[in-house]
Formats: structure tokens, C-alpha cells, sequence
């Protein structure tokens, strides 16, 4: 609330002209669109003992301040949500009310089904009309729930997207904060596991944020050496992927990995699509596998574009030219098979970074990485140049 006029130290204080039989100041509430409690302000007179006007009779009053809002307000009590596909009992979403209810009233909850079938891929408790779920609200009520049953249909497929939002209430509910919620429906495979492909094809340029539980699993083909020590790459069966956490690690070159990405990030990470901010701690070590890697020549590299990226391969008898004679590994290095090129790249804190670049043709084994100018080879130690 205001004053007028206003107050000086706590006071009002009001000029008295003469024959003046009564004066006034105004009180202003502020509405702030906020539930309150009744409020008072008590007013008293005060006059020093030499003035000539003296308070006497009613000297003091109190005034109540009195909310105006009549409503509740209604929003979901979370952004977003999931359920696994093979969770036969569903999932409940949950919309608080504060204050609890006032009287009886509905909320209708408009779904957004972005190409999701009602009835064969999922279906709602209260069941949905026109594409709504009305949800009754009895007064007293402080939230409101719904369930999202999903139907397994035992394929492996993407993830489902359904977005719910607060479409109409009787005049008691307000929307207020979250009137919308994402719910996701996830794969029931092997801990929800993504392929590296997959998320290769979905990438479009900007960050990717994984809010819920996905993982990869495959083989560390990285070494802490030409690597930063934050990082590791990632085959399995479909592609190679960065992964860089948020402390060092000390996995190995050949263990098998389940990485946990929820809260991970993906990104295009100086040209390396890189999935970072993964907590050390998410990530189960499942041992060692023997593998054998591919052997290629820069022609074969160079008829697969973009699609061998984060892989580890060998590239059999290329040249280092004559041009770079007489200099180090640090850096980027041009190699040439013919009319075909790539680069060899050798980061500064690598433990081989002031060996000299050899003569003739060498195999190189690494992993590769796909930039703008192409092909990139990240040679793990030194003696995958031989």
C-alpha cells in the first residue's frame, strides 16, 4: 500500500488550514496478483503537547486490507516427465493448486500428440475426448492428476513426444507458472540404450540437451595421451562419438562403457560432435574386448565422408611428403596416398608431440575425426605410426 500523502518516518503528517472543520489522507492497496491473508494497519494521532489542536474521542483506527483474488492457481508441478514403454501401470502427471481449491471446477488438458496414435501407442486415465483430458476438481483439492498409460508394442523404436497443456478451467483455476509439460515415452530395450548413429542423424547443428534416461555402450578406442584427459571416443556397431566429462577419467584404451547421458549436452565441439557435461559417475566399466580394426586405404576413407567419424581404423601406406621433413608431429600434418589426403593431428600435450615426422610411407592407426577440410587422424600413441 501508498499513502497521500506520504509518510515521513512512519508518519503522515497533515496540514490544518484555518476554519478547517476535518482534512483527509488516502490509503492505496497494491494489487500483486498474489493470494494474501487479510492484513491491518493501525492508525493512531499524535500532536505535540504545544500545538493547538489536540487529538481527543476516536484516536486511533484500524483498516484490514482484503484480498481480491478469488481463484486458485493451477500449473503442472513439473517441466517434463517419462514413463518406459513396458511400464504397464503408467505414469501420473500432477498439477499443483495453491491455494487448495475454492470450490468445485475442471481443468482441461489440451494433448499435442506430434504423430503418436491415442489407443495404439498410449492412452490416458481419465480418458481423453477430442484430443482433451478433463480433470474434475472438488473444492479443498490442492492437486489434480492424470496417468499416461503407454502401450509396449515389443519393436525397437524412437522416442515418443506428447506436450500437454492447461487448455481451460472454470473462473475458480488460473493457469499460473508450468501450463505446459513434455512427457516422453522411451524405448524398453537395454537401458533405453541409443545408438551412436542415431544421435549422428538427429544433430542438426545447435545443442542437444539429454533430459532423460538414455545411454551408449561401447568400446573405448581413445587414449589419455592425444586426448585431453577429460575425454574418451566411443564405438559400438554403428559409429564413434566424444564424450568429455566433467572431471579427468582414467578409462582405458579397450574397455567396454555403458555411459549414462542424462544432463549431458550434445554439440559441435571445434568440429568434433562431442556429448559433454557427463558426471564421472555415470559411467559403468564392463571390461575388455579384443577387436580388430579396419585396415584402409585414403581412397576408401575418402569415399565414406563424414560417416567414419569417432571410429578408430588404420590407414595403410600413406606419405608424409617431403615438405614436412625435419619437423615434429605437434600439429596438423598433411598425409597423401596418390590423389587422396588426409591429416594427421598431434595435440601439444601428446607425449610424442617432438618426435620427427618419418620419411616414406607409414600405416597410421587412430581416430578419425571429420572436419571442414575433411578427414582428421588422431594417432593415440606413438607408435601407431610405424
Amino acid at each position: 500500500y501508498i499513502t497521500i500523502p506520504g509518510k515521513e518516518d512512519g508518519k503522515i503528517i497533515l496540514s490544518v488550514q484555518p476554519g478547517s472543520e476535518k482534512v483527509s489522507f488516502r490509503i492505496m492497496s497494491a494489487d500483486d496478483d498474489l493470494h494474501n491473508q487479510p492484513r491491518s494497519i493501525k492508525l493512531t494521532m499524535e500532536q505535540s503537547a504545544s500545538a493547538h489542536i489536540k487529538p481527543e474521542g476516536k484516536i486511533s483506527s484500524l483498516l484490514t486490507l482484503l484480498d481480491n483474488e478469488n481463484y486458485s492457481k493451477i500449473g503442472f508441478v513439473e517441466s517434463r516427465s517419462w514413463v518406459y514403454e513396458n511400464e504397464q501401470s503408467g505414469k501420473e502427471v500432477t498439477l499443483k493448486i495453491e491455494p487448495a481449491a475454492k470450490g468445485n471446477g475442471y481443468i482441461d488438458i489440451d494433448i499435442n500428440m506430434n504423430g503418436v496414435v491415442y489407443g495404439q501407442q498410449f492412452t490416458t486415465l481419465p480418458a481423453a475426448i477430442n484430443g482433451k483430458v478433463r480433470l474434475m476438481v472438488k473444492q479443498g483439492q490442492q492437486t489434480a492428476t492424470f496417468k499416461v498409460i503407454p502401450v509396449n508394442d515389443y519393436f525397437m523404436s524412437s522416442t515418443k513426444i506428447l506436450k500437454f497443456k492447461i487448455a481451460g478451467t472454470n473462473e475458480n483455476l488460473k493457469p499460473f507458472e508450468f501450463a505446459e509439460h513434455e512427457f516422453f515415452i522411451l524405448e524398453d530395450g537395454e537401458n533405453n540404450r541409443l545408438s551412436i548413429k542415431s544421435i549422428q542423424n538427429n544433430f542438426q547443428g545447435s545443442d542437444m540437451n539429454y533430459l532423460f534416461p538414455v545411454t551408449i555402450t561401447g568400446r573405448v578406442v581413445s587414449k589419455n595421451d592425444n586426448v585431453s584427459p577429460n575425454k574418451i571416443f566411443i564405438q559400438d556397431e554403428t559409429g564413434g562419438i566424444a564424450v568429455e566429462f566433467t572431471g579427468n577419467n582414467t578409462i582405458t584404451m579397450g574397455e567396454m562403457v555403458t555411459i549414462h547421458l542424462e544432463g549431458g549436452i550434445l554439440t559441435d565441439k571445434n568440429e568434433i560432435l562431442t556429448i559433454k557435461n557427463i558426471p564421472n559417475n555415470q559411467v559403468d566399466r564392463g571390461g575388455y574386448e579384443l577387436w580388430v580394426l579396419p585396415v584402409m586405404t585414403l581412397q576408401q576413407l575418402a569415399q565414406k565422408p563424414g560417416q567414419l567419424e569417432g571410429t578408430a581404423v588404420t590407414l595403410k601406406q600413406v606419405s608424409f611428403g617431403t615438405s614436412n621433413l625435419g619437423h615434429t608431429l605437434e600439429g596438423d600434418v598433411d598425409i597423401a596416398d596418390g590423389a587422396f589426403s588426409a591429416k594427421m593431428r598431434t595435440e601439444s600435450f601428446a607425449s610424442f608431440k617432438d618426435q620427427p615426422i618419418p620419411a616414406g610411407k607409414r600405416d597410421v592407426t587412430g581416430v578419425l575425426i571429420w572436419t571442414s577440410k575433411g578427414y582428421v587422424i588422431l594417432p593415440q600413441r606413438a607408435t601407431d605410426i610405424r
